[in-house]
C-alpha cells in the first residue's frame, strides 16, 4: 500500500517518517487499518497523495490509479463545486465537520456521505485528511420515511373520517383535514390537548378517563361522546384509538379515527322508543286478552257445566241440540286458550311450572270430555293405556290444553272411522300418540302445519271452523316444557300426533 507523499509502493516519505516515531507508525496503523474510507490530498492543487484500501473499495478506484489525480479528475463528486469550495475554506480554517455531499462511484451509482476535513501538513506541505462516512441506506430510509409519510398525510386528508395521532403522553400531534374542517379549528388549536374543548362537557371528564386508562395499560379503546361541530351544533361520533410501536418495540402513542354516527344514534334512539312502545302495546294487549278471556270464559264455564245436566233431562230428539251447545262452548274455550297463549309466549310472561305428574291421568280426564262428542258424531275413540304409571315432567294444565287442542282438531277432521290415544313409555321418555282417520294433510302443507294462522284451506274453499292457532301455540308450548311434537300424515288416510315429553324416573 503506498504512503503519503509518494507514488510508489514502498518508497514514501510518510513510511520513512513513521520509522523515525512510534506516533507516526501508529498513525499509519489507523490510517491503513480504518474502516472508514480516509485520503489524504494536497491543498495547493488538490492530487491525491495517499488513500487506504477501504477508501479504494468504497469509490472503485484503485488506490494505484488514484494517487496523483484529483477527485474531479475521477469524477467522484456529483457536486464538484462545493467539494473544491471546502478545500478554499481549510485554507483559513483547520477542520471541517459534517458535511454531507454525494459521491459518484466509479460504477456510477450515487452514494451519500459524510465528510469531515482536517488539515494536516506531510514533509512541509499543507494537505488535507479526508475521513468519509456512508449514510446511503441511511439517507434512503429517511427518503423513504418522509415519503411514507407524504403518503399516510394524503390518504389521511382524502379519508371520510377525522383521524388523528397522539405521542407518547397523550399529546395530540396531528389531525386531518376532516377534523379540521368539521371542528372548524386549526391545527395549532388542536393539538396538545386542545381536542378536549371540543368535547361536549358532560362527555369530557368520561373520554379523558378512558383516554387515559386505555394509555396507561396500552390497550386499544372505543368510546362514544358528542363532539363539537363548526357552526356549534355537538354531534355524536365514534372515536377508536390503537397503541403505535418504533421499530425498536418502544410506545410511541396512539393513531385513531373518530366517525360522526349522529344520524345512527337518532336512528337508535327511534328504534328504542319504537321498541318501548311496541312493549307497551304488547303489554296492553295481553292484559286485554286476560281480561276478555276472563270475562268469557266464567259464563262459558257455567254454560258448559250445565249442558251435562241438561242431556239428562232433555228428551233424545232435543239430545244433538245439548251436543252442538257443548261443542260449540269447547270450541270457543279452545280458542280463546290458544289466543290467551300465543300473548303470552309473545310477551314473554307466560309461568310455566314443570313438575313430575302422571300422564295416565290427564289423557284419560281429556279423552272422557270428548268421547260424548265423538261418538255423536259416530266416531270410536279408543284408549290405549300402558299397566304402570308413566310419569313425565310438565305443567299440568297446559299439557291439558295442548291434548284437547288436538283431540279437538281429530274429531273436527274426521268424519268417519276412529280416533285413538295411546301412552307409551319409550328410550326415558312419555310419547303420547293421537291418531285419527280423517282427511289427512296434503305434502304441500305439512311444513306450515306447526305456523300461527295457517290452515290447509283458506278463504271461501274453507271446509272447517278455527282459528289456525292451534297446532303453532301447542309446539312452542312443549318447547317450553323441554318437550316436542311431532307430525306424520297423509291426504285422505287421517293424521297421527306424537308428543314427546321427558320422563321421570
Amino acid at each position: 500500500m503506498q504512503k503519503p507523499g509518494h507514488s510508489n509502493v514502498g518508497d514514501s516519505r510518510l513510511r520513512q517518517g513513521a520509522k523515525e516515531s512510534d506516533s507516526e507508525s501508529l498513525l499509519y496503523t489507523i490510517f491503513h487499518a480504518s474502516p472508514s474510507p480516509i485520503s489524504i490530498a494536497r491543498l495547493s492543487d488538490g492530487a491525491l497523495i495517499e488513500v487506504n484500501e477501504e477508501w479504494g473499495a468504497f469509490t472503485g478506484y484503485a488506490p494505484a490509479e488514484s494517487i496523483g489525480r484529483t477527485p474531479e479528475e475521477l469524477g467522484l463528486w456529483k457536486a464538484g463545486g462545493r467539494y473544491s469550495d471546502l478545500l478554499d475554506e481549510l485554507g483559513h480554517r483547520e477542520s471541517i465537520r459534517d458535511e454531507e455531499l454525494t459521491l459518484m462511484s466509479r460504477s456510477r451509482d450515487e452514494l451519500a456521505v459524510v465528510v469531515s476535513m482536517q488539515r494536516i501538513t506531510v514533509d512541509g506541505e499543507p494537505c488535507v485528511l479526508t475521513v468519509m462516512n456512508n449514510i446511503t441506506a441511511q439517507r434512503q430510509a429517511l427518503l423513504d420515511l418522509q415519503e411514507s409519510e407524504r403518503r399516510f398525510r394524503v390518504v389521511a386528508d382524502l379519508a371520510p373520517v377525522m383521524i388523528w395521532m397522539a405521542d407518547e403522553s397523550m399529546q395530540v400531534t396531528y389531525y386531518n383535514e376532516m377534523w379540521l374542517d368539521f371542528t372548524g379549528a386549526t391545527m395549532a388549536d388542536s393539538l396538545g390537548d386542545g381536542w378536549g374543548d371540543f368535547i361536549h362537557p358532560s362527555d369530557r371528564q368520561m373520554v379523558l378517563r378512558s383516554s387515559r386508562r386505555s394509555f396507561e395499560q396500552r390497550v386499544p379503546f372505543s368510546v362514544e361522546y358528542r363532539l363539537r361541530r363548526h357552526d356549534g351544533v355537538y354531534r355524536w361520533v365514534l372515536d377508536r384509538g390503537i397503541p403505535r410501536y418504533r421499530p425498536n418495540g418502544s410506545f410511541a402513542g396512539y393513531v385513531g379515527s373518530a366517525l360522526d354516527i349522529d344520524e345512527q344514534k337518532s336512528t337508535e334512539r327511534t328504534l328504542l322508543e319504537a321498541k318501548e312502545q311496541a312493549e307497551e302495546v304488547s303489554k296492553l294487549k295481553t292484559s286485554f286478552l286476560t281480561n276478555i278471556t276472563h270475562e268469557i270464559r266464567t259464563p262459558l264455564t257455567v254454560i258448559l257445566g250445565f249442558t251435562s245436566i241438561l242431556r239428562q233431562g232433555v228428551r233424545p230428539e232435543y239430545q244433538r241440540f245439548i251436543n252442538l251447545i257443548e261443542r260449540s262452548g269447547r270450541r270457543l274455550l279452545l280458542m280463546l286458550d290458544s289466543m290467551l297463549d300465543l300473548a303470552q309466549l309473545e310477551a314473554g310472561t307466560l309461568e310455566i311450572e314443570n313438575y313430575p305428574h302422571n300422564v295416565l291421568e290427564v289423557v284419560d280426564g281429556a279423552v272422557d270430555a270428548v268421547r260424548p262428542i265423538a261418538e255423536e258424531k259416530g266416531l270410536e275413540v279408543r284408549l290405549i293405556l300402558p299397566g304402570q304409571r308413566c310419569i313425565a315432567r310438565f305443567d299440568h294444565a297446559i299439557l291439558t290444553r295442548i291434548i284437547n287442542n288436538l283431540l279437538d282438531n281429530a274429531i273436527k277432521f274426521t268424519d268417519e272411522g276412529y280416533i285413538s290415544v295411546e301412552v307409551r313409555g319409550r328410550e326415558g321418555n312419555v310419547e303420547i300418540v293421537i291418531s285419527d282417520t280423517g282427511i289427512g294433510i296434503g305434502e304441500e302443507s305439512v311444513s306450515h302445519v306447526f305456523d300461527p294462522f295457517v290452515q290447509e284451506s283458506t278463504g271461501l274453499d274453507r271446509t272447517h271452523q278455527g282459528s289456525g292457532l292451534g297446532l303453532s301455540v301447542s309446539k312452542r308450548l312443549l318447547e317450553r316444557m323441554n318437550g316436542s311434537i311431532a307430525l306424520s300424515t297423509k291426504k285422505g288416510e287421517g293424521s297421527v300426533f306424537t308428543i314427546i315429553l321427558p320422563g321421570v324416573s
